[in-house]
């Protein structure tokens, strides 16, 4: 039987990464067989892509957008599909949603975004995408209490832009039939926890 194919999606500080980890950490007490990932990837473009998002690395928008996507190939040919194919459950931290957002709002142009993703979107897209949702206020001051430095999309200007974008291109992705849900990120972190892994593990159960 096919895995499922999770996405955590949101702003920065938004508290993807925390979330996965506590949703792994359920999984581990449901006994369920799983994966645990992100993009950018581990692999070789992800490497230059995270040089790039803390300025380590200098690259055009559009340049940093298609590197995007193919670090999303590359990741999807490696990491996920052979594990959704024997049969584990895969958990991302962020998929194409991101990129949409993202660079979509940086270059003012989703459709040219979404059309050098297309390849891969047809390939897999996620069973459910998990959008935490917060204010760019919000997810700044998380950032700032975590990190000693912002990256590159950190910005309460960019932010506010790309939570716009994530809300319109999650409407898009409603709209071709994929399974998007938003949670309120501004709740307590149980709380929230509790809400992730109701929809996931009743994905995972055969449930709605």
């Amino acid at each position: 039987m096919r895995g499922r194919f999770i996405a955590i999606e949101g702003l920065d500080g938004a508290g993807i990464s925390t979330q996965a980890r506590r949703l792994a950490l359920r999984l581990d007490r449901e006994g369920v067989s799983y994966y645990c990932t992100r993009e950018p990837s581990d692999g070789p473009v992800g490497s230059q892509i995270r040089l790039a998002l803390t300025g380590r690395l200098t690259v055009d928008p559009t340049t940093l957008a298609l590197m995007f996507a193919a670090d999303r190939s590359d990741h999807l040919h490696h990491a996920v599909e052979p594990r959704l194919r024997a049969g584990v459950h895969v958990v991302t931290e962020r998929q194409v949603l991101s990129s949409l957002a993202y660079q979509g709002a940086q270059l003012g142009d989703r459709a040219w975004v979404r059309a050098i993703n297309r390849e891969n979107t047809r390939r897999l897209s996620p069973d459910l995408t998990l959008f935490l949702d917060v204010p760019p206020r919000t997810a700044l001051a998380r950032i700032d209490a975590s990190r000693h430095a912002r990256e590159l999309f950190e910005r309460p200007e960019t932010l506010t832009t790309t939570r716009a974008a994530f809300l319109e291109a999650i409407d898009e992705l409603r709209a071709e039939g994929q399974r998007v849900e938003v949670v309120d990120a501004t709740q307590p972190i149980d709380r929230i926890e509790e809400q992730i892994a109701a929809k996931v593990l009743a994905l995972i159960r055969g449930g709605a």
